[in-house]
């Protein structure tokens, strides 16, 4: 006699399963983006195999909410469309299963989901910023870009541009034009020989400028790089803080969201054409409600909360408007 704890059991196993897949397989994928966005900068390569490998996990860990929230949506589809293709779905509504039982057998993973999201937003994903940071500012990456240089490319840089003419390395940073015949690499630091700075109104020179970077211990000003507790300091000055910080909490209220969502659309195959274009649409949507919501904040026009819940709130209207069967 079938009973309705084995089923429940059952369905929980196999929809953490399935999402433990999925959850592999983005994040393969994301490494696989990482190292397809290295292939079209051969200059990074140069830097040797440990900034590479910097760099590609740092781009991978940038992905991972994002990761969560596309195994979420993918992997309730995908259970869904494997309980109707096996029968399972019309052997449960024959045990008198509806939503409220699905919701039921659903609550680990939905709560899984939940803390999958968060970990990712206020752990993977603050880790992940403040090394690209990192990356950044190191050694291997500046001798990556004197070598892009040295092969008499322009590398532009923030307000400006540097390019190497004529045996002296050339820089254009708004009404200022430095050049620097020679720089070499010293123990920590850099030193500059024969700079010449011509200004608006005035003009330099020096035989030999030695930097030594002071700011090396300093944390970067970008929220993305703050974990939970001094992101919600930040968050009370307002601002891209706090838009970050609704955010991440929206975005991880939204991956059982997606779930749900998903496991709606994946019982249309039988009833619609192409039921997987209405799961790329949701994606695409909430994406582009994101980036929208991000650009209206940045304009003023919308306040931080408001902004940081809009793909949470699109997610719950989309939950809503689906035909859960």
């Amino acid at each position: 006699m079938l009973t309705r704890s084995p089923p429940l059991r059952w369905l929980a196993v196999r929809a953490i399963a399935l999402g433990s897949k999925l959850l592999l397989a983005g994040f393969l994928a994301a490494l696989a983006l990482g190292f397809l966005a290295l292939a079209g900068r051969p200059g990074a390569w140069s830097g040797g195999p440990g900034l590479v490998l910097a760099l590609v996990l740092a781009i991978a860990g940038t992905s991972a909410l994002a990761v969560v929230l596309a195994g979420a949506l993918l992997g309730g589809f995908l259970l869904r469309g494997q309980l109707e293709g096996t029968g399972t779905m019309a052997g449960l509504q024959t045990l008198g299963w509806g939503p409220r039982h699905l919701a039921l057998a659903g609550l680990p993973v939905l709560s899984l989901c939940l803390f999958a999201a968060g970990f990712a937003a206020f752990s993977v994903e603050p880790a992940a910023w403040t090394a690209v940071h990192a990356v950044k500012g190191s050694p291997a990456v500046t001798a990556v870009v004197l070598s892009r240089l040295a092969r008499g490319e322009v590398v532009a840089v923030p307000g400006g541009a540097v390019v190497q003419a004529q045996g002296r390395l050339e820089a254009a940073l708004g009404a200022t034009q430095a050049s620097v015949a020679d720089m070499s690499p010293q123990a920590g630091g850099w030193q500059l020989d024969d700079v010449r700075v011509e200004g608006a109104s005035a003009s330099w020179s020096a035989a030999r400028i030695r930097l030594v970077p002071t700011g090396g211990t300093q944390r970067p000003a970008n929220p993305l790089t703050r974990g939970w507790g001094e992101l919600r300091t930040l968050a009370r000055q307002g601002g891209r803080s706090s838009l970050v910080w609704h955010r991440r909490h929206a975005l991880a209220v939204l991956a059982p969201l997606l779930a749900c969502l998903g496991f709606g659309l994946g019982g249309r195959g039988r009833r619609q054409r192409r039921p997987g274009v209405w799961v790329g649409g949701a994606a695409l949507g909430l994406f582009l409600a994101a980036r929208g919501a991000d650009q209206l904040v940045a304009d003023g026009l919308l306040a931080p909360t408001l902004g940081g819940w809009a793909p949470c709130l699109l997610g719950a209207l989309m939950l809503l408007a689906s035909r859960w069967r």
